[in-house]
């Protein structure tokens, strides 16, 4: 289970205390398409008329402009392990729009080797045609110098033409190969974080300087959960872990003000309706997080709104981009959520992992 403050701390020292240990992660990312060995297609996404979006074949290119997506984490102990979404470190695409977009694609490709087919065809039939007027000269002893040079001059334009008909030919029988069931598409990432209290400029500050590897991702589709950890291993020096506790611990009782043993449900996790939570997290990622004073989280609140099923916790907490990955508190300063989802567009609503689900990811 979750390690737990024995006293309550007003909101301010618990935003205080907290602050440090949550981080902005930042993903400079995007995906590819193998069409076939060692040959890639790249792109960073879907354009809003759901075509392939920076596409391109040269992955110094794609290098050069990738996309950029921005969660929250926080640590979990002294060795640079950090928590947040598995969709902040390994983006989602929907794999169906995707062959769908390379179906079209290979289409057009193949249309446009058609249309080049038909106009090397056509311009060959020409110098065909000039071909025989020269050779009608010298059947006729019309053997002048020029048109010699003329006539070798076709020749040689002919056999690059039946050279290109004969690539173009074997482009369309490869495409023809292609099994566009079976497409292999991956995503390529490098993340990095940004603390609190620090300044940032670009997502290159965070990914270049802090860099970090995932170490685990959830396997369980509706657990989106990822540990990503420092690639130095060392969680900085005064910065707030937030750590598991015991399936029984002393946890501060808040109405009747005495320490005392409770039993923890591992099927429900410890929340209830009504109980008021902490969010501390960076919403809209730099957009809002930077200020004169450098990099700061935003510390929200809000109560239980459903009874919590051990699969999900739903709070009125707002959230916007940026915030996925935020660990949720309670009065106490106990982590009893992962936020990981806002429900609908502007409502003031938001889900997290319950606790249950945070210990058996750990586990596993």
């Amino acid at each position: 289970m979750l390690s737990s403050c024995s006293v309550k701390n007003s909101d301010k020292e618990l935003a205080q205390e907290c602050e440090t240990g949550v981080v902005m992660v930042l993903n400079r990312y995007y995906y590819q398409i193998q069409i076939s060995d060692g040959n890639f297609l790249y792109f960073t996404g879907f354009t809003d008329e759901g075509d392939f979006k920076d596409l391109t074949m040269e992955k110094e290119e794609i290098i050069k402009s990738p996309a950029v997506i921005s969660g929250t984490g926080f640590f979990m102990n002294s060795t640079g392990a950090i928590l947040t979404n598995r969709h902040v470190v390994r983006p989602q695409i929907d794999e169906r729009i995707v062959k769908q977009n390379y179906r079209k694609l290979i289409n057009n490709i193949k249309n446009l080797y058609s249309y080049l087919q038909y106009k090397l065809s056509e311009e060959m039939d020409s110098l065909e045609n000039q071909r025989k007027v020269c050779s009608l000269k010298f059947f006729f002893g019309d053997d002048n110098y020029m048109d010699q040079i003329q006539l070798n001059a076709i020749q040689t334009r002919q056999n690059e033409i039946s050279s290109s008909y004969s690539e173009v030919m074997g482009a369309i029988a490869e495409l023809n190969t292609i099994d566009l069931n079976n497409v292999e598409i991956s995503s390529v990432c490098e993340i990095g974080i940004a603390y609190n209290d620090t300044y940032i400029s670009t997502v290159n500050d965070a990914v270049d300087k802090y860099p970090c590897v995932v170490t685990k991702i959830s396997e369980n589709a509706d657990v989106d959960l990822a540990r990503i950890q420092l690639k130095d291993k060392k969680t900085p020096q005064g910065r707030h872990v937030f750590r598991l506790y015991e399936d029984r611990e002393k946890l501060w009782d808040l109405k009747d003000k005495i320490i005392h043993f409770f039993a923890i449900d591992d099927s429900k996790g410890i929340l209830e309706l009504n109980d008021k939570v902490y969010m501390i997290g960076f919403n809209a990622g730099p957009m809002l997080g930077n200020t004169k004073e450098g990099l700061k989280a935003q510390f929200n609140s809000g109560t239980v709104t459903q009874q919590p099923d051990g699969e999900r916790v739903l709070y009125s907490i707002p959230v916007l981009q940026g915030a996925s990955g935020s660990p949720v508190l309670d009065e106490a300063g106990n982590l009893v959520a992962v936020n990981f989802a806002k429900f609908g567009a502007g409502d003031n609503f938001s889900f997290g992992i319950p606790a249950n689900k945070i210990k058996a990811f750990l586990n596993q």
